[in-house]
């Protein structure tokens, strides 16, 4: 992830435009610009280069600060009405789910994500993602390392209650059960037989907890890992 406020601050007070026209233009919420600003949250590659055309700026200038901002020819047909309609077709926006929006997603499992920010992924051939079933979670913690690392973005779809029985053991699960949040392996579901399910982290020293079928306000299967940091 890089960080990109100092660029970011300089590009809103040059060209004199609001934090939220920006917001809109990339399709991501006011208060993420105003994150990234802050240097709170930083993009990878990817995004990088999706900010840098949507914007019409030099990518070296968005990384680094150097060399010119605005690109020689940001409305050229052959430039902008190219590559900004090919890279918004791949990209996707769905809330995101940090350290500070757990509180209110706990509280509200399915309206909160209507007020979250959102992070972009790239659509793979043949992927259908929607913000209403989807969602990205910043992992925080060891609990589920080496498998998942601290603050890896992982891609998350809500399961309905119906099909919870039916979640096969391994699977690895964001579960929200009595005001907690936590990310989790399932090491036996007994939620059709028993109405429990016995949940493991992959750190061995963190150990099991059994949940029941009445504590549990929402689970979400993980499918794969969209960003990660080095460790």
């Amino acid at each position: 992830m890089v960080k990109i406020g100092k660029q970011l601050s300089k590009y809103i007070e040059n060209q004199k435009v609001k934090q939220s026209d920006i917001a809109k233009k990339l399709n991501v919420s006011p208060s993420y610009i105003s994150s990234v600003k802050r240097n709170l949250k930083g993009l990878d590659d990817k995004s990088l280069d999706v900010w840098a055309n949507l914007l019409g700026v030099n990518r070296n200038w968005l990384l680094t600060g150097e060399g010119s901002m605005l690109k020689e020819t940001p409305n050229d047909d052959n430039d902008a009405n190219f590559v900004a309609p090919y890279i918004t077709e791949e990209l996707v926006y769905l809330p995101l789910i940090t350290t500070s929006a757990v509180a209110s997603f706990v509280e509200n499992l399915q309206d909160a994500t209507e007020e979250m920010d959102t992070y972009p992924i790239y659509v793979a051939k043949g992927e259908t993602f929607d913000k209403s079933k989807h969602v990205i979670i910043e992992v925080r913690g060891e609990s589920m390392y080496p498998t998942i690392t601290d603050k890896t973005m992982i891609l998350c779809e809500t399961i309905n209650q119906e099909q919870w029985g039916n979640i096969p053991n391994e699977t690895i699960i964001a579960i929200v059960y009595n005001g907690i949040f936590t990310i989790k392996r399932i090491l036996r579901n007994d939620l059709t037989t028993h109405n429990s399910l016995q949940l493991s982290a992959d750190n061995q020293k963190y150990g099991t907890t059994k949940v029941q079928r009445c504590e549990i306000r929402g689970i979400l299967k993980a499918i794969k890992k969209v960003s990660e940091y080095f460790v």
